[in-house]
């Protein structure tokens, strides 16, 4: 790319739109440019696996309403029927629909109804306020279902994808192989050979993995009481199923700071039953790392650690298995230590340095003065 090239992007994308990309690379336009390009490619991915669900999923639920509104024999759609029940909400955007069709002088038949009808309302359909209408008839649109709510958690998780996927927002941030795979999980309850034709046909994999890599190596979590039981423990312990990309290192903002110790990640378990009968079998397990993560959990289970992990009971969590805290950097584990920890200057309602994980650098943390220094994405925290 030519700098007069390269200017023309820029100014067309504007520093505002880029700003976001340009702070992931150090302010490095070619590579910003370079990430952009694979966040519209992989937008675009995303967009063709929802648009097939999303034809399944609308025509799923035609059938199955019409089927229920008895339309063969009536002769008026199940939209117009009152015996239907409709929520409100649903009947408003039917008819705001109708009007912008005749609008647009298009018509208002059936199909051209429900092919503009948005994926939103298809949702509302699914959710507890239509809970009789499932009942009735609309669960056989999803034949492999257990129950509504099962459908409909997916729907809106899928929902609130496309929305970002949508407004153009930074997809590296998001957990892309998990929406995918709720994508097609969805798509499985209707018609798992459909939802085979879909995978089939989809590349977002390929491009997903074609990222360009991006020189953060450090996830940054808030602490509160993660911070002792790391101290005391060597772990960090979470909810199941929360999103991390894959980092070496891993630091704890607690206080207004950012704690001087970076431990290094030694392993990640994804699902830990916490309970004592859980560490006994993993310390008397073959594996070391398990008979790590057993010691370690003994310790945070016992009356010493009873205030460290009060309220966890016997769930289950994700737990991150880190080098040992220590006071000074010594050794060859990858454990680093500062000699401060990286106070956080801004103060004020929203202006923590995250609430829930953010990605920097190793090499800034490690230089930083203030979290000032540390220039990431402010859209990098967890369920962005």
């Amino acid at each position: 790319m030519t700098d007069t090239m390269a200017a023309a992007v820029r100014d067309g994308i504007t520093d505002v739109r880029l700003a976001t990309y340009l702070q992931e690379v150090d302010g490095d336009l070619e590579r910003a440019l370079e990430l952009y390009d694979w966040n519209g490619r992989m937008a675009a991915e995303c967009f063709v696996a929802i648009g097939h669900l999303e034809v399944l999923m609308r025509n799923a639920i035609d059938h199955a309403l019409r089927t229920l509104a008895h339309e063969g024999t009536r002769r008026v759609p199940w939209y117009l029927q009152r015996g239907v029940k409709l929520e409100s909400s649903v009947r408003n955007e039917i008819e705001n629909v109708r009007d912008r069709l005749v609008g647009l002088n298009r018509s208002d038949s059936r199909d051209n109804l429900i092919a503009n009808l948005s994926f939103g309302t298809w949702t509302q359909l699914l959710g507890a306020k239509h809970d009789e209408l499932w009942n009735r008839g609309l669960r056989t649109a999803f034949p492999n279902a257990m129950n509504r709510k099962q459908v409909h958690e997916l729907a809106e998780a899928i929902r609130r994808t496309r929305n970002k996927v949508a407004h153009h927002n930074y997809l590296r941030t998001m957990d892309i192989p998990h929406a995918m795979d709720q994508v097609f999980q969805l798509a499985e309850l209707i018609s798992p050979e459909y939802a085979r034709w879909m995978k089939s046909r989809s590349s977002w994999q390929e491009t997903f993995s074609a990222c360009p890599r991006i020189e953060v190596d450090t996830v940054v979590v808030a602490a509160n009481v993660a911070w002792d039981v790391y101290e005391h423990c060597g772990i960090y312990v979470c909810r199941v199923g929360r999103y991390f990309r894959d980092v070496e290192q891993l630091a704890f903002y607690e206080s207004q700071s950012i704690r001087r110790q970076f431990p290094r990640i030694i392993h990640r378990f994804d699902e830990v039953e916490w309970s004592t009968a859980e560490a006994e079998r993993r310390k008397g397990s073959a594996d070391v790392l398990d008979q790590k993560l057993g010691r370690a959990m003994q310790k945070a289970l016992s009356d010493e650690g009873t205030d460290l992990a009060q309220g966890w009971g016997s769930a289950v969590y994700q737990v991150f298995l880190l080098t040992p805290s220590r006071p000074r950097q010594h050794g060859d584990d990858g454990h680093r230590v500062r000699s401060t920890d990286i106070p956080h200057l801004r103060t004020g309602r929203g202006s923590a340095f995250t609430q829930g994980q953010r990605y920097v650098s190793l090499h800034r943390l490690l230089s930083a003065s203030s979290t000032d220094d540390v220039v990431v994405s402010r859209t990098d925290m967890d369920g962005a």
